[in-house]
């Protein structure tokens, strides 16, 4: 049983981990133990040093202290600090060769009360927690289900990056769902494109008949569906195409009034004018003359062209 941590700060550590000492047969080439911090450092600078060297401090099974153990890769996915200089961190497997002093921490065992879940045949389960989050992966073979967990009580926390980076050739993301995709945001939905968005909806049993939107930076949008129907937006403006017989509809489905085509009105405008103009009638006392007022018609067919628009146009 190992004795309280505070017996042994103060106490010579039975090796450094890294000295030229070497291990003799009498001393043990293997055992367990556990992390604890040192009264040297605060808490934060300790572990900072520990992360950026490879080296933890360990109490073993023999009531022994080894400060400087490295530590492998795979464990240190699983070591745990303790929170307080009077309590035991994670529970740890570690070595030192014969004729040598270096100790390696290669494996942590989890603790009864660290057990996350009962286990089960063809499961994982990986978990980190500490005060401030959570972060969980875990993973069922037999139902195929794979589940991310990440959790946060910091500001700007709860982040998952995914990066795809190759410096020779374009970086590729390639997602095949037999089924559907859900994608649920309580606030808002952000998508950074430097160059191209391309979508397209395809007939599953038929590729030619689809619908494809595709917008390029300083280009424009462009939208083609299955029906021949095509909208074009670029810097010239908004241009809508439909196949012939087919309708363009404005103010909502139920408008059921036709469009005008404003050259042939203005050219209606006029020559109606025109004919008035010219209007005479038979009288008593023989034919009449033009209207006296003439000049005022032939100002307004001047201005008939100010109906039309500089923005909408139809053909």
């Amino acid at each position: 049983m190992i004795n309280t941590i505070e017996e042994f700060y103060g106490k010579t550590p039975l090796t450094d981990g890294i000295s030229p000492v070497q291990n003799t047969a009498e001393r043990p080439v293997s055992g367990y133990g556990y992390v604890i911090l040192s009264r040297e450092a605060s808490r934060a600078n300790y572990i900072e040093n520990c992360l950026r060297n490879n080296i933890i401090t360990i109490i073993t099974d023999k009531n022994e202290v080894i400060r400087n153990c490295s530590v492998t890769e795979d464990a240190w996915n699983y070591i745990k600090f303790p929170k307080t200089i009077r309590s035991k961190g994670s529970c740890v497997i570690w070595k030192c060769p014969p004729r040598t002093n270096r100790t390696t921490v290669i494996a942590t065992v989890t603790k009864r009360d660290e057990l996350q879940a009962v286990r089960r045949e063809n499961t994982f389960r990986m978990c980190r927690e500490s005060e401030l989050g959570t972060i969980l992966i875990e993973g069922n073979v037999d139902k195929g289900t794979l589940n991310f967990f990440v959790d946060s009580d910091i500001e700007n926390g709860a982040q998952v990056s995914l990066r795809i980076l190759n410096t020779l050739i374009e970086g590729l993301l390639d997602i095949y769902i037999q089924g559907s995709l859900k994608i649920e945001v309580d606030d808002s939905l952000k998508i950074k494109i430097k160059n191209t968005l391309k979508t397209e909806f395809i007939d599953e049993f038929n590729p030619t008949v689809k619908t494809t939107f595709n917008y390029t930076l300083s280009e424009g949008y462009t939208m083609e569906d299955e029906f021949g129907n095509q909208i074009i937006v670029n810097q010239d403006g908004i241009s809508a195409t439909v196949p012939e017989g087919k309708k363009i509809i404005l103010q909502g489905a139920t408008a059921n009034q036709n469009a005008v085509l404003g050259q042939n009105l203005v050219s209606l405008i006029q020559e109606l004018i025109g004919k008035i103009n010219q209007l005479t009638v038979m009288t008593p006392s023989g034919q009449s003359s033009v209207p006296l007022n003439i000049l005022d018609f032939t100002l307004i067919s001047q201005k008939a062209s100010v109906i039309l628009s500089q923005i909408n146009f139809l053909s």
